[in-house]
């Protein structure tokens, strides 16, 4: 927002204060932007932001992008009491007239039940509108729908299509790591690409997604779809348990029982699956310690 009112030289400044006064809606949009960052002299006052943003959202005539702050403001609390179900009826309203954030945030509503009644069926219609004008966030969401059914028919083709802007454009390693398993497994895809979910997967992992350095390192370590590689795969196994993946702890501490020298490590994440809950390695390390009594 901030560079709504970059772009406003400093002569104008006065000219949309005075349309504001004067009722003017994208004045006190403007206004509205100015006390919430606290630009072109105002001071930082969301209370007053808000205020703004309500004003210029009334009528025929109101702006959509200060229904939308309003509704982000009722949603967080920013400024006033939280109220969801305001917030959903300034989404509905910025929504209607476009605005893709809007909608996005007026599926998740839907979603959730946030304000208004659950519709699940509503809620995706709102992220095919939002996807539609390549809201990334309403694509990731649309395709989890089209993967599980949630809302429409299962359609592995349709979430591929879905997920690759986000994936690529977008770098979200959630899409990046769904539709690399979906790639793998040749689902939605004529054939599987191997090559294709390999580097989605490795992208998601990279940042940091634990599912997928688990599922990379299972990869790895089996053979699936790409060549054994025990080195990758006690990588990313490792990574993945590092941040308290219980079933990769059990698969690194299988592989680096195998190895020499490597007794005392494999232990602890035996312990550290063991610990977590994980049934096979609990009755493991039960029978060890019983071994050792």
């Amino acid at each position: 927002m901030t560079d709504v009112l970059g772009h406003i030289p400093p002569e104008a400044v006065d000219r949309f204060k005075q349309s504001a006064s004067e009722g003017d809606p994208m004045g006190q949009f403007l206004m509205g932007v100015a006390a919430l960052e606290g630009h072109h002299g105002e001071t930082k006052d969301v209370v007053k932001a808000l205020e703004w943003f309500e004003k210029a959202s009334q009528g025929e005539g109101g702006v959509p992008q200060a229904q939308y702050k309003a509704g982000v403001m009722y949603h967080t609390g920013e400024g006033c009491g939280r109220d969801t179900a305001k917030a959903a009826e300034y989404f509905r309203r910025a929504a209607e007239q476009g605005i893709a954030e809007a909608q996005f945030n007026l599926g998740l509503c839907l979603e959730k039940g946030e304000g208004v009644a659950r519709d699940t069926d509503e809620a995706v219609e709102w992220y095919g509108k939002a996807a539609r004008q390549d809201h990334m966030d309403a694509r990731l969401l649309l395709g989890y729908c089209y993967l599980s059914g949630k809302g429409v028919e299962v359609d592995h083709a349709v979430a591929v299509e879905l997920l690759r802007m986000p994936a690529n454009k977008g770098q979200i390693m959630e899409a990046q790591y769904a539709l690399g398993h979906l790639l793998m497994n040749g689902q939605g895809v004529e054939a599987p690409d191997i090559k294709g979910g390999e580097k989605y997967l490795t992208s998601a992992a990279e940042q940091g997604m634990v599912s997928a350095q688990h599922y990379l390192g299972c990869c790895y370590l089996e053979g699936f779809g790409v060549a054994k590689n025990e080195q990758k795969a006690v990588e990313w196994l490792q990574a993945a348990s590092v941040k308290g993946n219980v079933d990769s702890m059990w698969y690194l501490y299988q592989v680096l029982a195998r190895g020499k020298k490597m007794e005392k490590e494999a232990e602890r994440w035996l312990k550290a699956a063991a610990d977590g809950g994980h049934q096979e390695a609990l009755q493991k390390y039960r029978e060890d310690q019983q071994k050792t009594a």
